[in-house]
């Protein structure tokens, strides 16, 4: 694929003060097909195995929990298919505190929205919590996510926070990402 003229909309998760920076924007080509498929093929008989041989999914929720992977690998899949990979991703790093955001294009970042959905209806026990549309920001909207930070880890929570969070935000062929010290809004910016 010709990468040459392939340029990225997340330039401004590019930070100045930022420890790390990291953006890409390449082309796909139909040679790189097999590969993603095989690729996919190969992450959904290991997400599915791992989902049946887990307890921390109630046998129960076992099906809806390998709805929302195919969702997750759907979207991805359907992503590297259409021949464009873009996003960017910026860590800072303080004397106790850390924060990384990220985004990426999704070519169909509805199917994305339907996987946290149903992942947020599952019963679980010590997995990831999800709050659904906790804040909206133009036609993003975020959904936090809580963790349980292992062992009281004190200085994990000083990085992360407290109860540990994450926020994934879901808009128009774009998904993003938080984990950190600093809220969603205020760290990502939505890259501008």
């Amino acid at each position: 694929a010709d990468n040459s003229k392939v340029t990225t909309n997340f330039a401004g998760f590019s930070k100045p003060e930022a420890a790390m920076n990291v953006q890409f924007a390449s082309a796909t080509s139909g040679a790189d097909v097999a590969q993603i498929q095989q690729m996919i093929e190969t992450a959904r008989a290991k997400g599915n195995a791992a989902i049946e041989k887990t307890s921390k999914i109630d046998d129960g929720s076992k099906a809806k929990a390998k709805e929302a992977l195919e969702d997750f690998l759907a979207a991805f899949q359907k992503t590297l298919e259409g021949g464009v990979t873009d996003g960017g991703a910026s860590l800072e790093l303080g004397d106790n505190s850390m924060s990384l955001v990220a985004g990426a294009y999704v070519a169909d970042s509805q199917k994305v929205l339907e996987g946290i959905k149903k992942y947020a209806e599952l019963e679980t026990t010590d997995l990831p919590k999800v709050e659904l549309d906790a804040e909206t920001i133009g036609d993003v909207k975020f959904h936090n996510v809580t963790y349980k930070i292992p062992d009281h880890n004190e200085k994990a929570t000083k990085l992360l926070t407290e109860n540990g969070e994450m926020i994934v935000g879901v808009g128009k062929n774009a998904v993003y990402f938080a984990i950190g010290a600093e809220r969603m809004s205020k760290s990502l910016n939505l890259g501008n």
